[in-house]
């Protein structure tokens, strides 16, 4: 670790530090894990480092404990997948029966067809399915059936769509990458109307425009005070803009999927992809994917043309997650709870950041929140606050990261637990910002970036 963990024997209150058992498994995991945690978003770098936890052992609901045994809130939620809580009880029985029976086998298994029709039942448009194990195979995979389909090239990325090259070579992640890659691949930002045309009319020799295979779109958060047409509006243009040029309209549902209901971004905007992409709320924690589509496009798959094929792609368990997830989310008011307590979280979150005059805004909904922070000159960056504020909520018991995903086993003692927590983050940060206090006084750790410096590719291959 960069971060001495020595610097922080003393700390002031009752922060927590990385514990005994996990300081000693760090300096083991340094020595044999190649660049740390095999996902980056959980290095220790994204966290206040000597303070937060290193390495978890187990999860019930909505808490965590890490390998000290001690006892968070989880807001993190692994990223988004765990939709339902920690061990849920319906979901760990299927996979433990299923286990007993089957995990990965030789052939297909019932599991396959079965789940395949639940969800093709469920998912707007879907006519065909076929599973993967991560979000960033299905992603990959679409953008193959769209320049195989379309017999074009050029692919448009809006949002974050995981860790496979053509998408990778429009962001500053691009080492061992072919420089070729950067031609026909272009990021654009959301809503950024202007860059959309740019990026439809010219090529990287400037001339017009007819290479679009596909634009493939993330949902964000959107600001609270936006109204949901207005994100429906623009997913519509995408979606209008890939249909005038003869591309494909991909929807990434990787993080929207199932968390903003069983019809995921499509149902609740009002929207049909020509291909959508799921993972992370599908099988609450077991690694699954899919992607759905129309039977027409889904046929690039046939024999192969298209490859998507992996190991562990229909993996029994995993299956028999997904299948006791959608049981959970069909016939149990899940949802429901999850878009009260969630939107709970949020109100009362809004009104704390109002009432202390906090400089960050709260995007998103009750399934998925972001955090946008802003400088206060002379005071302190929009990175210090962040990193401010996540250690401030871990001396009250609560892992945060960047998102604040909400689970379906919230309730009113855990929303208001996080409430607490984040009025007295509030509090700390107003010391440093209305009382100029030196944030030097209070931040006891590295201050933590973003993962991507440069999200978009340089100008001259932004078209």
């Amino acid at each position: 670790m960069s971060f001495s963990m020595t610097s922080l024997l003393g700390c002031r209150g009752e922060i927590k530090g990385m514990g005994q058992q996990g300081e000693a498994l760090w300096e083991r995991a340094e020595k044999v894990l190649a660049g740390g945690p095999a996902t980056l978003s959980k290095h220790p770098s994204r966290f206040p480092q000597g303070i937060a936890p290193v390495f978890l052992e187990r999860g019930e609901g909505a808490y965590c404990w890490d390998v000290d045994g001690r006892r968070y809130i989880d807001t993190i939620a692994a990223l988004g997948p765990i939709l339902l809580g920690h061990a849920h009880p319906g979901v760990t029985e299927a996979v433990q029966r299923q286990s007993a029976q089957l995990t990965s086998a030789s052939l297909p298994t019932r599991l396959e067809v079965e789940v395949a029709e639940r969800l093709a039942a469920i998912i707007p448009g879907a006519e065909q399915v076929r599973f993967a194990s991560n979000g960033k195979d299905v992603t990959e995979a679409a953008v193959k059936v769209a320049r195989y389909v379309t017999g074009k090239q050029h692919v448009i990325y809006v949002g974050y769509h995981g860790g496979f090259g053509d998408y990778l070579a429009t962001t500053d992640k691009d080492g061992g990458l072919l420089s070729s890659l950067k031609t026909y691949n272009t990021q654009i930002r959301w809503g950024d109307t202007h860059a959309l045309d740019s990026a439809v009319v010219r090529t990287d020799h400037a001339q017009p425009f007819d290479n679009l295979a596909a634009i493939i779109v993330e949902v964000p958060p959107e600001p609270r005070d936006t109204p949901c047409e207005t994100t429906a509006l623009m997913i519509h243009q995408y979606s209008n803009a890939a249909k005038q040029y003869g591309a494909l309209f991909i929807l990434d549902e990787v993080v929207t999927g199932f968390r903003y209901g069983l019809g995921g971004a499509q149902a609740l905007y009002g929207v049909q992809a020509d291909l959508a992409c799921f993972s992370k709320g599908m099988a609450n924690g077991y690694k699954l994917a899919a992607i759905t589509g129309p039977r027409h496009v889904m046929q690039a798959f046939d024999g192969g043309r298209v490859f998507l094929s992996t190991t562990f792609g229909g993996e029994a368990t995993a299956l028999a997650a997904c299948k006791a997830t959608l049981d959970v989310l069909q016939q149990t008011p899940a949802l429901s709870q999850l878009h009260w307590y969630g939107s709970g979280v949020g109100n009362n979150l809004a009104g704390l950041l109002a009432k202390y005059a906090i400089p960050a805004r709260l995007r998103g909904n009750y399934a998925r929140m972001v955090l946008d922070w802003q400088a206060v000159p002379g005071i302190a960056t929009a990175d210090e606050l962040r990193t401010l504020w996540l250690q401030e909520l871990l001396r009250q018991g609560v892992l945060a990261s960047v998102p604040i995903f909400p689970m379906c086993c919230y309730t009113a003692d855990i929303v208001q637990e996080l409430c607490l927590a984040f009025e007295a983050a509030c509090s700390v940060l107003a010391q440093v910002i209305h009382e100029q206090r030196p944030i030097g006084d209070v931040l006891e750790c590295p201050v933590i970036t973003d993962v991507f410096q440069q999200r978009y590719a340089p100008q001259e291959h932004a078209q």
